[in-house]
C-alpha cells in the first residue's frame, strides 16, 4: 500500500481516527489554535498536540471549523468561539500534548 509509507503511517488509517477521544460541546462553533514549527521546549507541546490529535478533532467534529495559526503568534494558544459570540482563550505555554 502506497499510503502507508513514511514516518507515521498509522495516522492514515480509518482506526486511528476512531480512537479519538476529544469531543467539544454543541455550542462550539469555531476551534483555532496558534503554534511555531520549530517550536523551544516550551512550546512543544501545541505542535505535538496538532501532529497527533489534528486529524482526529475533525474526524469526531464535523460541524466545529477547525483553524491552524502556524507560525504566526508568538506563544501557542488555542482558542474556542462559543455559539453566543463568547470566546474562551487557553493558554499552552509550557504544557505537554497529555495535559492539553
Amino acid at each position: 500500500m502506497p499510503f502507508m509509507h513514511g514516518t507515521m503511517p498509522l495516522r492514515r488509517t480509518f482506526y486511528y481516527l476512531l480512537q479519538g477521544k476529544i469531543k467539544f460541546r454543541d455550542d462550539v462553533q469555531v476551534f483555532a489554535m496558534g503554534f511555531h514549527r520549530l517550536p523551544n521546549e516550551q512550546q512543544q507541546g501545541a505542535r505535538d498536540f496538532v501532529f497527533w490529535h489534528w486529524a482526529q478533532l475533525q474526524y469526531k467534529n464535523p460541524r466545529v471549523q477547525l483553524v491552524k495559526h502556524i507560525d504566526m503568534v508568538i506563544t501557542p494558544f488555542a482558542r474556542a468561539y462559543l455559539r453566543d459570540g463568547r470566546e474562551v482563550l487557553f493558554d499552552l505555554e509550557g504544557m505537554t500534548r497529555g495535559e492539553i
